[in-house]
């Protein structure tokens, strides 16, 4: 994952300057977490989510399966990630389903959702631009598949004064890309859990 830096902002911008472009995927960011728990079926270990194109109310949220189940507790006013399920028109073809959301104190600080890769990048860099403008920065960066296929991967950043925005073509692999869209509560919450992952991680 790459890692991000943002510059601070003051506290009293961050409410207007939000205003303009700081939606993503249908969620506001510097929004209070108000979303509902998507539908589900059963109860205790046989509860499912319902599959997302049937959820009666969208956006909705749903525990991820390695982190809860449905219908399990959520401390709505607390600091975590947790996936969703977007509303119709929100979600751009080569987007991967379930993005994920980061809230921190209650309120929506970031938005980060896998894609495609390779096949989509083109489409989905041109649907970015049209919504956050020209790109403060944005390279090629080469890649090879196992059979020693070249390809380019689009490597963007769009920082404002209280929100960036990293897209990646292709991580890791062709078919597989990244976007996030950060406040700098979200950078934050995700460096502070990736030292935490990385202490906890065993050693010889």
């Amino acid at each position: 994952m790459k890692m991000i830096t943002i510059g601070s902002a003051l506290a009293a911008l961050l409410a207007p300057a939000l205003a303009h472009g700081a939606d993503f995927m249908g969620v506001e960011l510097g929004a209070k977490f108000d979303m509902p728990e998507c539908q589900f079926t059963g109860e205790g270990y046989g509860a499912r989510y319902t599959f997302s194109f049937d959820q009666p109310v969208r956006p909705c949220w749903k525990h991820s399966i390695l982190k809860g189940k449905p219908g399990g507790p959520l401390d709505k006013e607390g600091s975590f990630k947790i996936d969703f399920v977007t509303s119709d028109g929100k979600s751009p073809l080569g987007v991967r389903s379930d993005p994920t959301l980061i809230v921190v104190d209650g309120i929506v600080e970031g938005v980060q959702t896998s894609t495609s890769g390779y096949e989509h990048q083109d489409s989905l860099l041109r649907a970015l631009e049209s919504k956050f403008g020209k790109p403060t920065s944005l390279k090629a960066e080469a890649m090879e598949n196992r059979m020693g296929a070249s390809f380019t991967s689009h490597e963007a950043v769009w920082k404002t004064t209280v929100f960036e925005v990293n897209f990646s073509g292709m991580v890791s692999s062709i078919d597989y890309g990244h976007i996030s869209v950060y406040t700098p509560k979200a950078t934050a919450f995700v460096m502070a859990e990736y030292e935490r992952k990385q202490k906890a991680a065993p050693s010889f």
